[in-house]
């Protein structure tokens, strides 16, 4: 939408997937130095703030990450670009930003967030390494000076904030679906004025010694089961960690080699979350009929945490529905 829009009369442009353009509402015409007919990798567009019937300036960004100016925009380099490979998502703007001075990021599939132009690094509250699932960003118009911030939809309908911004709440979320496909406007500085909610604070805790799994929201329990975790020779290692991967199916493939004692052959589950770098995750375990006491002694994992359901049932099924990027999991003795 242009920034100048308003409900009485509704100004912007739509972009096609071969790079044109298009007005409605009486918004000028832009001409575009980059067009590719037949083929289908612009994904996004950004315009700076102007006035009503001025020349139009901004950026329209193609699948590999490129970004091409139009208007009076001034050429810039992305921070990222993937030639040959269809990854980016998304572009925004950040407030403050002109044509002559631009500022913003740009969103590809996994989550991950890169500046250009004068746009600082930003910290992110979601990351999904090897899962395209990022669909959209937007920025919050409110934003301090010098910190921008926003939020990432993602496929399912979640919003994560990023940078200044504050958690967001939202009317619709399909998990398991992906559905949403955008994200548009933001709060602006007023909105400061009422203080945010605090954030939802998640805890998975994994007892060792009792081969038990509590989940916690905001120090209530919601969820205790049986689990079974590392085998003497391959523990789970005690400590603070976070989950940083979700999936959805997921493939095990095993990391020794046919040789060795501990190989295993390639094995899909049902769900999978990954809270240790090489390969620790929390999923379900269709060929295992023991958890609880005793079970990681005589039946143990190879260092994951198995808890018992799958495909559409049992805890399993509900903690990877409800577990997030970024929540805390702590194992214990």
């Amino acid at each position: 939408m242009a920034g100048y829009s308003t409900g009485n009369d509704a100004e912007g442009w739509v972009l096609d997937g071969w790079g044109g353009i298009h007005p409605f509402g009486g918004a000028t015409n832009i001409t575009f130095p980059a067009y590719w007919p037949g083929w289908d990798i612009a994904r996004g567009i950004a315009v700076f703030p102007s006035a009503k019937g001025q020349p139009a300036a901004g950026y329209v960004l193609d699948g590999w990450g490129g970004l091409h100016p139009f208007g009076a925009a001034a050429p810039v380099a992305a921070s990222a670009y993937w030639p040959g490979w269809d990854i980016a998502r998304g572009i925004v703007l950040v407030p403050g930003s002109t044509p002559g001075a631009p500022a913003g990021y740009v969103l590809d599939g996994w989550g991950g967030l890169h500046p250009f132009g004068s746009a600082p690094t930003s910290t992110y509250s979601a990351y999904w390494p090897g899962w395209d699932i990022a669909r959209g960003v937007t920025a919050w118009t409110g934003a301090p000076s010098g910190n921008p911030g926003g939020w990432v939809l993602d496929g399912w309908g979640g919003l994560h904030q990023f940078g200044s911004a504050q958690p967001a709440t939202w009317s619709a979320y399909w998990p398991g679906w992906d559905i949403a496909r955008a994200v548009a406007g933001s709060a602006g500085a007023s909105a400061s004025r009422t203080p945010p909610p605090p954030p939802v604070k998640r805890k998975i805790v994994i007892s060792l010694s009792q081969q038990h799994l509590y989940a916690y929201e905001n120090g209530k329990l919601l969820l205790n089961t049986d689990v079974a975790t590392g085998r003497p020779q391959l523990p789970t290692p005690p400590g603070d960690y976070q989950i940083f991967y979700k999936a959805s199916p997921y493939l095990m493939r095993s990391p020794w080699p046919e040789w060795s004692p501990y190989w295993y052959p390639d094995t899909w589950i049902a769900y999978a979350m990954e809270f240790i770098p090489g390969g620790y995750f929390i999923h379900d375990a269709p060929w295992r009929d023991w958890f609880g006491p005793g079970s990681n002694l005589y039946n143990g994992t190879h260092g994951c945490v198995n808890v018992p359901g799958g495909q559409g049932w049992g805890p399993i099924f509900w903690l990877w529905n409800w577990a997030q990027i970024g929540d805390e999991v702590l194992v214990q003795n």
